[in-house]
C-alpha cells in the first residue's frame, strides 16, 4: 500500500475489527462529484470543540449527579490562551499611558477573572509584567515634538503690527513630500506633508541649504484644484501655525489625536490664491511613487466610468462607490453620512474586514472554477484551503488600493494568520485571529489603540467571535434538521460537528436563508448593544435600525462590492464599456438605499434621540457585566434543571412500587438527597464566587451617576466660557439652589458654524452631555452673528430647551434658514429680550438684561452703529444680592459708553469681556465701572484680529484684573459654592493661580417666573 494521507469519506460498513477500528476510510469518487473529505479538524471558534466534547445530559430516571465538581470555579477568561490574556494586559498597560485609572481598573479586572489560574504566582507575575512592559513601550514610542529648524519658529511665531496688535504670521512658502493625502467630504482634502524646508528662493542665503523639519504638517484643502500624490514633491505658500486645536474636557482632544500622528503644525491656504504648486506631472518619479501613481491612474479610470448627472458630476449615489473601494470621500457629501451615521450603516462605508469579504468570495469562486476542470487538485489541496489560498492576492490588492487603514489592516492580518493556521492543520478561531492581529498592530505603533476606528473594528469582531457559537446553536434549534436534537440544538446519537454541518447543508433554501437572516439580526443586535457605550461616548448617540443591516449588508457584500470590483478591473483592463454597465449596476442599490433613508430621515424615523455620554467606568462595568453575566446565568440554570432532574428521578423511580419496596427505595434516596445536598451547598459557594463579578460590575455602572447625584445635592453655582476656537458659548449650572437635588443650566450663545465646522454639534452638544441630560432650561442668542448664532441651531433640535430667547434682530438668510427649521422642529418660540427684563432661573438666581433698551433696534435706527454688536444683548448674573458676571456679548464702544450714560449698573465679580476681547469692545471707564476680580475672554489661537488686543490686556493689567482666554487656557470654568464665596478657577490647558476675593454688589431685582418683563 502506498504511505501518504488518503482522502476519504467515512463509511457505515462495520466489520469484525469494529470495536478497535470504529470507521473505515473509503476513496472518494470524483466522477460522482464528491469532493475528498479534509481531515483537518477546523472550527469557526474553540466553543464548538467544546460543545461536541460536552456530555449528554443524565437520564431523568437516573440518580441526580451535579455536574460542576464541588470546589472548582471556571476562570471567566477561559475561552482565551494564556498569551492573549497577556495581550489585553498589555492592552491595558497601553490605555494607562493616557487614562492611569481606566488601565489599572483594567489590570484589576483580568486578574480577577482570570482565577483560579491567576492564583499561580508566577502567572500573575507575568500578566503584571506583560502591563509594565507594554506601558513603557507605549512611552517610549509616544511622540515627542521634534527639534524645530529656527526658520520654521521664526515664521510661525505671531508677529506684532503697527498697532501693536498681534497677528498671525504671513505666508511662507516652503517645499516639502506628501506623505498622505486623504479625500475628505464635500470636496476636500487632508494633505500631511514631511521633509518640510523653504523653499530656495524664501531661503536667506541661496547658497546654503536650510535645515529640513523632520516632523509632519498637516493641511486642509477646501475645493483643491487636483489630488497630488504621495512621496511628490510640491511647493506651496502657506501659512504655517503650531496644531492648536480647541481644548474642553470631556470631548475629543484633537491635539493630542495629531500628536499621536506626529502633526505638530498645520497650515492654513486657500485653494485658489494663496496655493502655487509645481507641475506635478513634470517630476522626476522615484520608485517607491510607483504604486501610488498606478493607484491614481486606476482610480482616475473609475472617476472617469462612475454615473454621471447631466451637469457632468458624479451623482451622489455614484458617489458611494469611491468610499467603498478606494476610501475617498470627496464625492459623498456630509448630509448622506449623516444618514448613514443615523441608520448605523455608516461601518459599511469605512474599509474593514466587511470589504475584505470580497477576496474570500472571489478566492472561493476561484478555487471553485479550478476544482470544477481539474477535480484531482483537491485530492492534493482541499476546495477549503485552495480558496483561503487564492483569497491572499486579492486581499493584498485591496490594502493596495485603500492605502492600508487601521481596520483593513486588522482584517488582512486575521486573513493571513487564518491561511497559516489552517496550512498547520491547526483548529482556527476568531479570537486567535484577532489577538495576533492586535498584537502585530500594536507591536508597530501602540499609539494605535487610541485611534477610534481600530476600536470599533476590533470590538466588533470580539463580539461576533463570543456571540457567534451561542447565536448559531440558537438558529439550530429555531430552524432544526432532522439530524438534529431539537431539546438542546447539539448533534444527536453520537454525531460529529462536521456531519451536523453536512446535514445543515441538506436543509431547503428557505430555511437556510432564514437561519442567514436570523444570524445576521442577532449579530447587529449583540455588536449594537455592546458597542452601545463606546458610541455614546464618542458620537453621543446611537442609531436604532440596526436592523437595515440586514438588507443592506448582503447587498452590498454579494452584489455592490463585485460589481464595483468588476467595473474597476475592467476599465482598467480597457474594456470599458463593460466596466460603466457593472459601475452602473453597482450604483442601483446605492440610489435605492439613499432615497429610502432619506425617506426615512424626512418621516423623523432616522432621529436618534442625544443621550448622556458615559464616564469610562461605566463603560468598563459594563463590559465587565457582559463578560460575567452568562457564566452565572448558565450557573443558575444549572441548579434549577438539576433540582428538577431530581425530582423527576423521585417521582418515576416510586411510581408502581410497592410499600416495602418503596419504603427502602426512600431511604435510600433521601441519602441521595444528603449527598446532593451537600455537592449542592458547595457548588453555591462557588455560585456566590461566580455571582460576585457581575453584580460588582453593577455596582460600577452607578458609582459615576451616585457621585455625581450627591454633588447635586451641593449647593454650587459655575459659569463655562466653552472653547469654541472662534466665536463664544457660555454655560451657567446650578445645583440645589432650589432645595432639592437638581439644578438646571443656561446657554448663552452656541459657538459658530464656518463651512463644516459645526462648534454646537461637535463642541457643545458633547461638552453639555458629558453624564448629563440633553437639556436647557434656557437658550439665549445675544446677537445673530454667526460666531454667536451658528451653534445653537443644532443645540435646539436636539436638546431639550424650555425657552428661547434672542435680541428680536433677524440673522443673514442662510442661518436664518437653519434657525426658524430648529425652532419649528422644537416647537419653540423666539422671545425678544430688552433691558429690564429678568430670567428667573432659580429661586435667588436670575439673569438680568442690562441692554438694549426698549426702543432700539436697526430698523430705527439711521446710522449703522445700533446694528449688529451694538445691539447684543448684555446679561448680569445675580445670586442672591451678588452680582457674580457680566455678559457682555459683541457690545462695542458706543454701546458701552451709552450704558454708561444711562447709569447703568454693571458691577460684577466676573467680566465676560466684549467682543472677545477687541479694541472696538473697550470703552474709557467701563472696566472701572464693572470692577470684576477675573476678566475672561473667548476668542481663536492665533485669530487674524488679535484677540484679545493689546489696549484692553494693558487696561487690565493696569487695573491688576487677571485675564484668561481660551485661546491660551482652553475651556474655563468658575465655580461658587455661596453667593459671596471666592470662586474657584479650571482651565484646560493651564493651572491657574487663585483669582483673590470678589467684591461685592448691590441689591437686584427678583421675578417668579422664568421671564418676566420689565420687573420694577
Amino acid at each position: 500500500m502506498a504511505s501518504g494521507k488518503v482522502a476519504g469519506r467515512i463509511s457505515p460498513d462495520a466489520d469484525s475489527n469494529s470495536e478497535r477500528f470504529p470507521v473505515s476510510l473509503e476513496a472518494a469518487d470524483p466522477a460522482k462529484g464528491e469532493a475528498p473529505a479534509d481531515n483537518t479538524p477546523e472550527r469557526t471558534d474553540r466553543d464548538l470543540n467544546a460543545l461536541a466534547a460536552r456530555p449528554e445530559p443524565p437520564d431523568p430516571a437516573g440518580p441526580y449527579e451535579p455536574k460542576p465538581a464541588p470546589g472548582k470555579v471556571e476562570s471567566g477568561l477561559a475561552f482565551l490562551l494564556f498569551p492573549e490574556v497577556c495581550l489585553i494586559c498589555g492592552i491595558a498597560g497601553i490605555l494607562a499611558l493616557r487614562e492611569p485609572g481606566a488601565g489599572l481598573f483594567a489590570l484589576l479586572c483580568v486578574l480577577f477573572l482570570d482565577r483560579p489560574r491567576s492564583a499561580n504566582l508566577p502567572r500573575a507575575v507575568c500578566l503584571v509584567l506583560a502591563f509594565g512592559l507594554s506601558c513603557g513601550y507605549a512611552a517610549l514610542r509616544d511622540n515627542s515634538p521634534p527639534p524645530v529648524p529656527g526658520w520654521l519658529q521664526k515664521n510661525s511665531a505671531p508677529v506684532q503690527d503697527a498697532n501693536g496688535e498681534m497677528r498671525p504670521p504671513p505666508p511662507v512658502r516652503i517645499r516639502a513630500r506628501v506623505a498622505e493625502a486623504v479625500p475628505l467630504p464635500d470636496n476636500g482634502l487632508r494633505l500631511i506633508l514631511t521633509d518640510v524646508l523653504p523653499a530656495p528662493d524664501e531661503a536667506e542665503d541661496p547658497s546654503r541649504t536650510s535645515e529640513t523639519y523632520r516632523g509632519r504638517l498637516l493641511w486642509n484643502w477646501d475645493k483643491p484644484k487636483f489630488t497630488p500624490l504621495p512621496s511628490e514633491i510640491v511647493e506651496a505658500s502657506l501659512r504655517i501655525l503650531p496644531q492648536h486645536d480647541p481644548l474642553n474636557p470631556d470631548v475629543q482632544d484633537m491635539d493630542r489625536r495629531r500628536h499621536d500622528q506626529g502633526i505638530w503644525f498645520r497650515a492654513r491656504g486657500s485653494g485658489k490664491t494663496a496655493v502655487e504648486w509645481k507641475d506635478h506631472e513634470a517630476q522626476d518619479a522615484p520608485l517607491s511613487a510607483w504604486p501610488a501613481r498606478m493607484r491614481e491612474k486606476a482610480r482616475a479610470l473609475f472617476y472617469a466610468a462612475l454615473p454621471r448627472s447631466e451637469e457632468g458630476n458624479i451623482t451622489g449615489a455614484a458617489g458611494m462607490l469611491p468610499a467603498l473601494i478606494f476610501g475617498d470621500r470627496s464625492h459623498f457629501d456630509r448630509a448622506r453620512a449623516d444618514l448613514f451615521a443615523k441608520a448605523t450603516l455608516s461601518h459599511s462605508l469605512a474599509l474593514s474586514g466587511l470589504h475584505l469579504g470580497f477576496a474570500l468570495l472571489a478566492g472561493s469562486m476561484f478555487a471553485r472554477a479550478l476544482t470544477f476542470f481539474r477535480p484531482q487538485l483537491q485530492n492534493r489541496l482541499p476546495r477549503r484551503k485552495l480558496a483561503l489560498l487564492l483569497s491572499l492576492p486579492f486581499a493584498l490588492l485591496y490594502l493596495w488600493i485603500g492605502q492600508a487603514p487601521l481596520p483593513l489592516l486588522r482584517a488582512a492580518y486575521m486573513l493571513f494568520f487564518s491561511v497559516l493556521i489552517v496550512f498547520l492543520n491547526r483548529p482556527r478561531a476568531i479570537l486567535d485571529g484577532l489577538c495576533a492581529a492586535l498584537c502585530l498592530i500594536l507591536l508597530g505603533n501602540p499609539l494605535a489603540l487610541f485611534d477610534i476606528s481600530l476600536q470599533l473594528s476590533a470590538l466588533c469582531i470580539a463580539v461576533i467571535a463570543l456571540c457567534l457559537p451561542s447565536i448559531n446553536a440558537l438558529s439550530m434549534r429555531l430552524f432544526p434538521h432532522s439530524g438534529q436534537s431539537l431539546e438542546d440544538g447539539r448533534p444527536r446519537n453520537g454525531q460529529s460537528l462536521h456531519r451536523s454541518r453536512a446535514l445543515a447543508e441538506t436543509l431547503p433554501r428557505a430555511a437556510r436563508l432564514k437561519r442567514a437572516a436570523f444570524t445576521i439580526l442577532a449579530l447587529s443586535l449583540c455588536i449594537q448593544a455592546i458597542l452601545f457605550p463606546l458610541t455614546l461616548r464618542v458620537f453621543g448617540f446611537s442609531g436604532l435600525l440596526f436592523p437595515l443591516n440586514l438588507l443592506w449588508l448582503p447587498v452590498l457584500e454579494f452584489f455592490v462590492l463585485p460589481l464595483a470590483f468588476c467595473g474597476l478591473f475592467s476599465v482598467c483592463l480597457g474594456f470599458t464599456v463593460l466596466g460603466v454597465k457593472a459601475l452602473h449596476l453597482a450604483s442601483l442599490p446605492c440610489a435605492a438605499l439613499v432615497g429610502l433613508l432619506e425617506k426615512l430621515d424626512g418621516a423623523g424615523v432616522l432621529a436618534a434621540p442625544l443621550l448622556p455620554r458615559p464616564h469610562w467606568l461605566c463603560m468598563a462595568a459594563f463590559w465587565l457585566l457582559c463578560l460575567t453575566l452568562p457564566g452565572l446565568c448558565k450557573a443558575v440554570y444549572g441548579i434549577y434543571a438539576g433540582d428538577a432532574r431530581l425530582l423527576a428521578s423521585h417521582g418515576k423511580a416510586l411510581r408502581g412500587k410497592s410499600l416495602q419496596s418503596a419504603s427502602t427505595f426512600a431511604v435510600n434516596r433521601l441519602y441521595a438527597a444528603w449527598r446532593a445536598l451537600r455537592e449542592r451547598l458547595t457548588f453555591s459557594g462557588n455560585l456566590a464566587r461566580t455571582a460576585f463579578p457581575p453584580f460588582a460590575a453593577l455596582l460600577l455602572i452607578f458609582a459615576p451617576v451616585t457621585a455625581e447625584l450627591y454633588d447635586t445635592g451641593r449647593t454650587s453655582l459655575s459659569l463655562t466660557v466653552l472653547d469654541v476656537g472662534h466665536g463664544q458659548a457660555v454655560l451657567v449650572t446650578w445645583k440645589g439652589l432650589d432645595g432639592e437635588c437638581g439644578g438646571g443650566r443656561v446657554l448663552v450663545d452656541g459657538g459658530g458654524a464656518f463651512g463644516a465646522f459645526d462648534a454646537g454639534r461637535f463642541i457643545v452638544a458633547p461638552a453639555l452631555t458629558y453624564m448629563a441630560k440633553p437639556n436647557l432650561k434656557a437658550a439665549i442668542n445675544s446677537h445673530p452673528d454667526a460666531d454667536h448664532l451658528g451653534g445653537l441651531p443644532y443645540i435646539l433640535e436636539r436638546f431639550s430647551v424650555d425657552g428661547y430667547f434672542s435680541n428680536g434682530e433677524r440673522a443673514q438668510p442662510f442661518l436664518a434658514q437653519r434657525e426658524d427649521a430648529a425652532l419649528a422642529a422644537a416647537s419653540l418660540k423666539r422671545q425678544k429680550l430688552r433691558a429690564g427684563d429678568v430670567l428667573e432661573l432659580a429661586h435667588r438666581l436670575r439673569l438680568e438684561v442690562l441692554w438694549p433698551p426698549e426702543g432700539k433696534n436697526a430698523a430705527s435706527s439711521s446710522a449703522g452703529e445700533e446694528k449688529g454688536n451694538n445691539l447684543s444683548l448684555v446679561l448680569r448674573l445675580v445670586w442672591e444680592d451678588s452680582s457674580l458676571a457680566l455678559i457682555c456679548g459683541d457690545a462695542e464702544t458706543s454701546a458701552l459708553q451709552d450704558m454708561l450714560r444711562r447709569a447703568v449698573d454693571v458691577r460684577a465679580k466676573v467680566l465676560v469681556l466684549p467682543h472677545h476681547g477687541s479694541r472696538n469692545g473697550m470703552a474709557p471707564g467701563f472696566y472701572e465701572a464693572v470692577n470684576p476680580s477675573v476678566a475672561l475672554a473667548s476668542c481663536a489661537f492665533a485669530n487674524p484680529w488679535g484677540f484679545p488686543s493689546r489696549a484692553v490686556r494693558e487696561a487690565l493689567r493696569d487695573l491688576a484684573v487677571p485675564l484668561y482666554s481660551t485661546a491660551q487656557d482652553g475651556q474655563i470654568r468658575l465655580t461658587w459654592d455661596a453667593p459671596g464665596a471666592k470662586p474657584e478657577i479650571f482651565t484646560a490647558r493651564t493651572n491657574p493661580e487663585d483669582s483673590g476675593n470678589a467684591c461685592a454688589s448691590p441689591q437686584g431685582r427678583r421675578t417668579n417666573s422664568l421671564f418676566m418683563r420689565n420687573c420694577p
